[in-house]
């Protein structure tokens, strides 16, 4: 154990120096960006300075540094060629702090003269993404750092509830515009990521605490320079740069949740490393345990069986915990930025974060029903669950500026999640005709790493046109070791005793892992179009993804001759499995893995793009091109073992689509745009929807089979909006939008021997809808209310899908087969006919208090389809209600209190107008605590 403290121990020893190292006194700092105000793009090699004082050049992002600054209030001024001068007024400088003041330019062209304006119109990183929006070539939205600082937000997947038209399922997953998880796209710094989710397209985004992020951009619009598999929005996140001045920070908190702190719940024993999310081998299949080898008397003589079965050891059901812990985060993050010489510079910032939490899920309910109009449920389980979440992550980025106008970056980030689940189920199932005990204890860890080298440069020997590029690899792991189920019977006089039905004594193993290499490059070549700047962009990517998949499956049976009478039967898991009953009076272990549960996968995507952006005529911007993509997808069964058994069918599939996007923006105004916006988009199929594998939550419930009959979707795209940006922080808009889909992929519940639950094609289906947006501060209500501000978005959606009449599914043990569908109207999987933010939130500039309350609501969706004339299974609408309150406490302290789900968290899933399932995760408030030595 104490060689376990050592790494951490040196670490707060390295953080407590550095601590203690002065900081800048007596002088404050001027940061920000300098952005084109005709195009919102950086402006490179901005002379940005202090009247009669210190200055710097804007790099290749636009981004500018000014140290040293006297404390009191200054004026900067701003001069570029090509661009009319600005002086920014009253930008007041704090000791020890820094001031952002982010500043757009007008193009000679357009503004001859300088201009003057006040510090108040150019503020803040709030105040740049609205501008960046405003000039964008497509239609997006976007949050920055300091919006996600004044929510309880506390990672990616809860601060994307706040952009209009995007609600998150599962606490993880984002659905933009109504749409289901796979019609949306991920990226990080620019790059593709891996999935440690293996049935889902997109990344967990509560992967990525809040605290790493400088900003999330959603476009909603297509645009051939970003990867195409898209419909409903690309949330691009983007990590936190190198700072303007060395920063060292802490954070910490507490918290209370409803259900769970000090309540008493289920858990078990698990592993000396299970506080930091990791499991520590005490789950790991046994070394005894071959490869490459069934446990069968094929293979082994059954005196073999026994001794191997005793391998197996630890805990096999929940029991009681007492007094559950509160929940926690702890947050250190140290950066700094190092001028070397004149013009060169090395900024890098380091954070790492912990979180741990407990969940107690109240008033489950699991049920079946098998087809309409059928009162009674197949399975009617009811129970508690509890859960054990543990985050782990880092983020180290680097950057090097040779030079103003050339850079080169280091990112890396490593995520890392450990969720612990006991759960105790007890109903009737219609199978075994009786009531039955269902215990599960399950550990998943997943774990994602990704690491890019990017460069970016201006090439002044060709007009000055900029050259990016990028390497990436990225590493997901999704590691489910031992996770055993035991199910009882009851009998007539009340007792519970165990029963061989289906998954009882089982062990499931699963270790996937899937590797990434991504790489891209840009060459953006400036222009004069009618006198205005313009550009001609092209580029291409390179991404490829392998996945490995190991499981094996495991079940204890009684004994050749073994006679399991009722007292043995009725022991409770831990002791019913115990080594001493695995013999020939009690237990032998048996190989249970099926033939589709192993694959090898792969996923190769390559695309080139051509684009253009120019004033096309007075006032009215043309951005458009072409992408050309090409798509390899491979999914390979395996079987570990030496048997004569067939391989079962994979999948092999190989695509090329040109993708066009015409995007025109036309200024009404200054401050008014009106977008319109046509494109074609895709969605593909994952690898795990690809592999002909199959997995039941629980004894009676769905099986969940891949089917490599699966086939990609394609998407007409069509937006307009109207918006209108009265001033730099506010913003009023109303979009529309009409989507064709070809052939959409949808999640369908079939009946057949025993319930499925599969991925298909259905013909085709449309989506249309409105967005209403509005940002701004109150104070045009009235005086005393300039420090109230809102936020509020709804978005309205209706969709049909045209089902056909047939399917093509593949049915474990069966194959591919064709299935009749009843052909009706109905609204797509995953799309709400609503979803809407509100926010209303209170900021003191001269105390800095800040209070902030936060609602999110989204509409009744389909979770599943039914088939063959089972019902759809729908995910009740439910409403969010946060609060959160912040005050500086003095000497770089800021206390934060969040109150998260006050109108409460009970989620229902209905099918045929009966609960199928349902449960409710209380609600939290949390208490925390940061310091910053740059405040």
């Amino acid at each position: 154990m104490t060689s376990r403290l050592r790494p951490g121990l040196l670490l707060c020893g390295l953080f407590a120096v550095l601590a203690a190292q002065p900081l800048s006194a007596q002088t404050g700092s001027i940061v920000g960006r300098v952005l084109n105000g005709q195009t919102a793009e950086p402006v490179v090699s901005a002379q940005v300075f202090v009247v009669d004082g210190a200055g710097s050049l804007s790099d290749l992002d636009g981004r500018y540094i000014i140290r040293n600054v006297p404390v009191g209030t200054v004026d900067i001024q701003v001069q570029v060629i090509g661009f009319a001068s600005k002086t920014i007024t009253g930008v007041t400088v704090t000791e020890g702090q820094t001031t952002t003041i982010d500043v757009t330019v007008e193009p000679s062209a357009i503004a001859l003269e300088g201009i003057t304006v006040s510090a108040a119109v150019e503020r803040g990183s709030t105040t740049s993404l609205l501008t960046e929006r405003a000039r964008a070539s497509v239609v997006q939205d976007a949050i920055g750092a300091d919006q996600i600082s004044r929510s309880p937000d506390g990672d990616a997947a809860e601060a994307l509830k706040r952009v209009p038209g995007l609600s998150v399922v599962d606490g993880k997953f984002a659905y933009v515009r109504g749409l289901g998880e796979r019609y949306s796209s991920t990226t990080l710094n620019g790059a593709p990521l891996a999935s440690p989710v293996p049935d889902k397209k997109v990344i967990p985004l509560d992967l990525f605490p809040s605290g790493f992020l400088e900003s999330i951009v959603t476009s909603k619009s297509y645009s051939p320079d970003q990867p195409g598999d898209y419909a409903g929005g690309l949330v691009q996140l983007k990590t936190r740069s190198f700072p303007a001045e060395r920063v060292l920070s802490f954070s910490v908190s507490g918290g209370w949740n409803s259900t769970s702190t000090f309540a008493d719940g289920l858990g078990y024993a698990g592993g000396d490393l299970d506080f930091l999310g990791f499991d520590d081998g005490t789950r790991d299949l046994p070394s005894a345990i071959p490869l490459d080898r069934p446990l069968n008397t094929g293979y082994f003589a059954t005196g073999d069986l026994y001794e191997l079965g005793r391998s197996f050891t630890g805990d096999w059901g929940p029991t009681a915990q007492t007094s559950l812990p509160p929940n926690g985060s702890l947050g250190i993050s140290y950066g700094d930025d190092i001028g070397i010489g004149d013009n060169q510079r090395f900024g890098f910032i380091a954070s790492v974060n912990y979180s741990s939490s407990h969940t107690i899920k109240t008033d489950v309910v699991e049920r079946v029903f098998a087809s309409a109009g059928v009162d009674d449920p197949e399975v009617d389980y009811s129970g508690e669950i509890t859960e054990r979440s543990v985050t782990l992550g880092g983020m180290l980025n680097a950057t090097y500026q040779f030079a103003p106008t050339q850079e080169i970056k280091l990112s890396t980030v490593y995520n890392h999640i450990g969720d612990d689940v006991a759960r105790s189920l007890t109903g009737f199932n219609l199978d075994s005709n009786t009531d039955q005990l269902n215990t599960r204890l399950q550990y998943l860890s997943q774990s994602m790493i990704n690491a890019q080298l990017s460069g970016e440069h201006l090439l002044s020997f060709l007009n000055d046109a900029t050259f990016d590029w990028r390497g990436g690899l990225s590493k997901a792991v999704r590691f489910e070791p031992n996770t055993r189920e035991v199910l009882y019977r009851e009998t007539e006089d009340g007792r519970f005793l165990f029963d061989t039905f289906i998954q009882s004594g089982s062990i499931f193993h699963q270790d996937m892992n899937d590797d990434g290499t991504s790489a891209g490059a840009n060459l953006k070549l400036p222009f004069e179009f009618r006198d205005l700047p313009s550009s001609f962009s092209v580029g291409g990517s390179f991404d490829r993804r392998t996945r490995d998949n190991y499981t094996r499956r495991f079940r204890y049976l009684p004994a050749p001759g073994a006679v399991l009478g009722d007292e043995f039967r009725e022991q409770q898991p831990n002791d019913l499995f115990q080594p001493s009953n695995v013999g020939p009076a009690g237990f032998i272990i048996q190989e249970g893995t099926f033939p589709g549960d192993n694959y090898d996968a792969e996923e190769t995507i390559t695309g080139v793009y051509a684009k253009t952006d120019l004033e096309l005529l007075p006032r009215l911007r043309l951005s458009g091109g072409v992408r050309y993509e090409t798509t390899a997808q491979r999914v390979d069964p395996r079987y570990f073992f030496d048997t004569d058994q067939e391989p079962l069918e994979g999948a092999d599939q190989e695509e090329q689509d040109l993708l066009p996007a015409l995007n025109l923006t036309f200024a009404v105004t200054d401050a008014v745009n009106l977008r319109a916006s046509a494109s074609r988009t895709l969605a593909r199929p994952q690898l795990r929807e690809l592999a002909p594998f199959g997995f039941a939550d629980y004894a009676g419930g769905f099986l969940v089979a891949g089917n490599p009959q699966l086939g990609r979707s394609l998407v007409q795209n069509y937006d307009l909006r109207w918006e209108w940006f009265p001033t730099p922080s506010a913003v009023f808009a109303i979009s529309g939008f009409y989507k064709k889909f070809d052939e959409p992929i949808e999640v369908l519940v079939l009946p057949s021997s025993e319930l499925i639950k599969s991925w298909v094609n259905a013909d085709g289906a449309t989506n249309y809808g409105a967005e209403f947006e509005i940002r701004s501060d109150l104070g045009f209500l009235g005086e005393g209310l300039e420090n109230l501000s809102f936020n509020g978005n709804v978005t309205v959606v209706t969709s049909d899908v045209q089902t056909g009449n047939d399917a093509r599914i593949y049915v474990p043990g069966v194959g591919p087969t064709t299935i009749a569908v009843v052909d009706r109207e109905r609204a797509l999987q995953g799309q709400s006919p609503y979803v809407a933010n509100l926010g209303l939130t209170w900021f003191d500039p001269a105390t800095s208090w800040s209070a902030s309350f936060l609602f999110n609501r989204f509409g009744d969706r389909i979770d599943a389809v039914g088939g063959q004339g089972t019902p759809d299974i729908l995910e009740e609408a439910r409403n969010q209600l946060d609060v959160v309150v912040e005050a500086p406490i003095g000497a770089g302290w800021k206390a934060k209190l969040s109150a998260s789900r006050l109108l409460g968290n009970e989620v229902r899933y209905i099918q045929g107008g009966g609960l199928v399932r349902g449960y409710d995760r209380g609600r939290a408030i949390s208490f925390g605590l940061s310091w910053g030595s740059n405040r």
